[in-house]
Parts: structure tokens; C-alpha cells; sequence
């Protein structure tokens, strides 16, 4: 009788102690769950388009001048404008011929800074400055989400 008492006050120890161990592993937040929980809040967050920049800062820096950011800002919201119409008709499309659309569209693919280029709101030469400016933030933030 004192060995099954003592079996089953020595399983009941070793039972009790290891949901402890288990409950305070659980809780205990690693870099791993840490990074994971950092990305699934960043996918949260709406991510600035890359045509959506802050000219105002490239002002400040000399890149552009004021009379050009306010053309930006003009063409920015003509663009999004454009864009807006285009996915109101998107979404009235059939599933057929929204993946008709979206192949042609495809194919002609439009850089941002080109239309600034061609509208001469900027230069080649300044659109080079803030697409090299653009990379590099990117590049620093992927540094930092390490």
C-alpha cells in the first residue's frame, strides 16, 4: 500500500510540474515568435505604393524644386484617379476577362517615373536620384528587419 501511495504522490509531482514547465515555455517569447509576430503585423499595415513618396522631403533635400513637387502631387492624384477608374472596371469584369485583362496589361507594363520623365515634371537625372534614394530606404528597412 505505501509503495502505490508513494507511486501516485511521485506521478502526481512529476505531472504537475512538467504542465508548469509547459505553461511557462509557452509564454517565454523567442526572436523566432518575436520576428514572426513582426511580420504578421507589418502585413497588417497598408504598404505605401512606390509612386506614393514624399516629394516634400526631396524638396527639402534640393532634388526637386517646389514648383515641380506641386506638379507631382497634380499628376499623383490624376494617376490615382486613373487607377481607381480602372479597378472600378475590374471589378465589374467576368473572371475570364479580368485574366484576358491583366495578361495585355501584363505586357505593357508602365514605370512611374517615366510618365513624370515624359509629362516633364522631373528629369531623367532627378528621377534616377529618388529611385536610388528609394532602394537604399529598402534596403536599410530589410537591415533592420533582420
Amino acid at each position: 500500500m505505501n509503495k502505490l501511495f508513494t507511486i501516485t504522490v511521485a506521478a502526481s509531482l512529476l505531472l504537475s510540474s512538467s504542465i508548469s514547465v509547459f505553461a511557462v515555455e509557452t509564454n517565454c517569447i523567442n526572436p523566432t515568435t518575436q520576428s514572426i509576430k513582426t511580420e504578421s503585423e507589418s502585413v497588417k499595415k497598408p504598404r505605401r505604393k512606390f509612386y506614393r513618396c514624399d516629394v516634400e522631403k526631396w524638396v527639402e533635400q534640393g532634388i526637386i524644386s517646389r514648383e515641380q513637387a506641386e506638379q507631382w502631387k497634380a499628376f499623383n492624384k490624376k494617376y490615382e484617379a486613373k487607377r481607381k477608374k480602372e479597378m472600378d472596371q475590374v471589378r465589374k469584369m467576368t473572371k475570364e476577362e479580368r485574366s484576358s485583362y491583366f495578361e495585355k496589361k501584363k505586357l505593357e507594363r508602365k514605370n512611374y517615373f517615366e510618365e513624370l520623365v515624359k509629362e516633364n515634371i522631373i528629369t531623367q537625372e532627378q528621377a534616377d536620384k529618388i529611385k536610388e534614394q528609394i532602394l537604399q530606404r529598402h534596403k536599410n528597412r530589410e537591415k533592420e528587419n533582420r
